[in-house]
């Protein structure tokens, strides 16, 4: 370090030391901007020896365009230094001897000597970090690019896979109603075998193409003014007959939202109630009770469902709406998983602008409860 002859009385021996020591670039500036002192890492990182910029107006070291700009902005440093947050990194280009551009990061600070306030500007050479930086970011778009056009040819093909499983769905159906002749019981097996499995796969499929359009960010709301008893109109008999399957008691409470008008995408809503529903008969045991209560809270429609099954475990209540992910608990009658049906449902709630909550204790049982600000008439 050397020091100005205003500040040699203010600087000890052993603080200029310890200064030269450091790798970094230290200068000492006054309030007109003026270089005070600074040590030879200087030279070492910009070429400049330190006696050929004391005395120099701190823009000497910065690239010509950036040097207006940097007046002003340390004319303002100093006017607001006391509402200033020290720990504010700043990223610039600063100006090698040999004129080329050298990326530095630098961080400001005040002292006082004696009368006179002071900044300090602790530079560091960032050539490293902003090559890492632009590595890290160039592969992040080439992540970015081939998740999209992998979402994009999964969306193809759960697209076009559904046509065909329709068909199978739509035959197995026609061959049961023996609309065609009479079915033996072996043939009547198999074909209900065939109708599980294009049903199931029918829902991953749909399930696959959500979560295609979420991941790539393409997912919309097609939103309508609907009667809030039609959508439970719609999901209460399919979920009634599985749950009467397992002999569980399907309670609905909703006299409480009689004839409420909402708005909101009817069809995504269907999907979440109708997956809460339907999740609650899945992990529940035979001859237990699963209610779905529905209600308003000021501008708030309250919708949750109460199980009295297999719980989930505390450690998987943490990664439960993330894509894929399968919780240690399992269906209780042997019952498929896609591992993607949370994962959409909070998805499209937090779409409304709602939320999703679950409370669970293993073993004994689940609630899953959702808030949307959805009211819209009554």
């Amino acid at each position: 370090m050397r020091p100005g002859n205003k500040l040699n009385q203010s600087l000890t021996d052993q603080a200029c030391q310890l200064i030269e020591q450091i790798s970094d670039i230290f200068m000492l500036i006054d309030n007109t901007g003026i270089i005070v002192n600074v040590n030879e890492a200087l030279e070492v990182i910009l070429g400049w020896k330190p006696k050929e910029i004391i005395g120099s107006e701190v823009e000497i070291l910065l690239s010509p365009e950036l040097r207006s700009g940097h007046q002003v902005y340390r004319k303002n440093f100093y006017e607001q230094s006391q509402q200033r947050d020290m720990n504010e990194l700043l990223n610039l280009t600063a100006l090698h001897k040999k004129g080329y551009a050298v990326p530095v990061d630098i961080k400001l600070s005040f002292v006082q000597l004696g009368d006179e306030t002071y900044s300090t500007a602790v530079v560091r050479d960032a050539t490293k970090q902003r090559k890492l930086q632009k590595s890290l970011e160039e592969n992040y778009q080439i992540i970015k690019q081939t998740l999209s056009e992998k979402n994009h040819l999964l969306g193809i093909a759960a697209h076009d896979m559904r046509n065909p499983i329709g068909i199978i769905q739509s035959y197995a159906q026609i061959l049961l109603s023996a609309d065609l002749g009479p079915l033996n019981d072996e043939q009547k097996e198999f074909l209900e075998r065939i109708k599980q499995s294009s049903n199931f796969t029918m829902g991953l499929l749909e399930d696959v193409l959500d979560f295609s359009s979420i991941e790539s960010g393409t997912m919309t709301l097609s939103k309508e003014v609907f009667n809030l008893n039609d959508l439970f109109n719609e999901i209460m008999p399919a979920n009634k007959i599985y749950a009467k399957e397992k002999s569980i008691e399907l309670k609905l409470n909703a006299d409480s939202v009689e004839g409420l008008l909402i708005d909101a995408d009817k069809r995504k809503l269907h999907q979440v109630f109708h997956n809460l529903i339907n999740n609650g008969i899945k992990y529940s045991s035979a001859s237990t009770k699963v209610n779905i209560n529905v209600s308003k809270n000021g501008k708030k429609l309250v919708f949750s469902v109460e199980d009295h099954g297999v719980g989930i475990p505390k450690d998987d209540l943490d990664n439960l709406f993330q894509a894929f992910y399968r919780a240690k608990n399992k269906p209780t009658a042997g019952e498929k998983s896609t591992g993607l049906g949370l994962f959409i449902t909070k998805r499209i709630v937090e779409a409304h602008n709602g939320k999703l909550f679950v409370n669970s204790v293993d073993g004994n049982g689940s609630i899953f409860s959702i808030e949307l600000p959805i009211i819209k008439y009554e």
